[in-house]
């Protein structure tokens, strides 16, 4: 491979277990390091170029505090599928997608880069979820699959638009007037939660109604709804 290649693409070509080798590329702009055996990740951090990382189904336990003098120009980060049990602060300042979904993180109270639009953080054990600052950018947030028990975490995620609490049985009903306080959320997804399991589907759309009076929802488990229609 010549130099130039190698300065600005590196794509999964071969069991790896340590990325180290890599860190004298300064160029590299694309990482893909999935489906490894990698285990420690912090030599990448320096490369100022990267703007797309992808270390998924790794071994990957810590991944320490992510500064803003680290990964400069990264937008796109993917660590899902690894058996990461800790998160510190977030502070890249570049990031706008954020992949920590089927890993082992048990609780999530941390600061995350303002500059952060997605967000994904399902099938974990996470049961409370808050957030240090503001993130006034966030517009999607998965956080499906998990022992979640509060959606006490609006005041800092003002401008959602699509949020997915999949496969939850551990959010209580008195939980769902916080939502209201979701003026953007446009669309839901609650597929599996438990207390709407024995429920109609009339009986489900009222409790929304009731709990959503001062948004528009568009879409409740990618079926379109017209709240106009539920209000009459």
């Amino acid at each position: 491979m010549e130099e130039s290649s190698k300065n600005r693409n590196i794509n999964n070509t071969k069991e790896i277990s340590n990325p180290k080798e890599i860190e004298k590329y300064i160029h590299l702009k694309y990482i893909n390091m999935s489906h490894n055996k990698i285990e420690d990740i912090t030599n990448l951090y320096q490369l100022p170029s990267v703007i797309f990382l992808d270390i998924s189904y790794n071994l990957i336990k810590n991944i320490g505090q992510l500064k803003n003098t680290f990964l400069k120009n990264c937008i796109y980060i993917n660590m899902s599928h690894n058996i990461i049990k800790n998160v510190e602060d977030v502070k890249l300042k570049s990031i706008l997608e954020f992949d920590l979904s089927y890993n082992n993180i048990d609780s999530l109270d941390i600061h995350i880069s303002y500059t952060v639009k997605k967000l994904i953080i399902s099938n974990n054990n996470i049961k409370k979820l808050s957030f240090k600052n503001m993130l006034p950018n966030l517009e999607f947030l998965d956080i499906s699959s998990n022992p979640i028990e509060n959606l006490e975490f609006y005041e800092d995620t003002p401008n959602i638009n699509v949020l997915k609490i999949n496969n939850n049985s551990t959010i209580p009903m008195n939980q769902l007037i916080y939502l209201n306080n979701l003026k953007f959320l446009k669309h839901l997804d609650m597929e599996n939660y438990l207390y709407f399991k024995d429920k109609s589907y009339k009986e489900v759309k009222q409790i929304l109604l009731e709990n959503t009076k001062d948004i528009n929802l568009l879409t409740f488990n990618g079926n379109r709804i017209v709240n106009k229609m539920m209000k009459n």
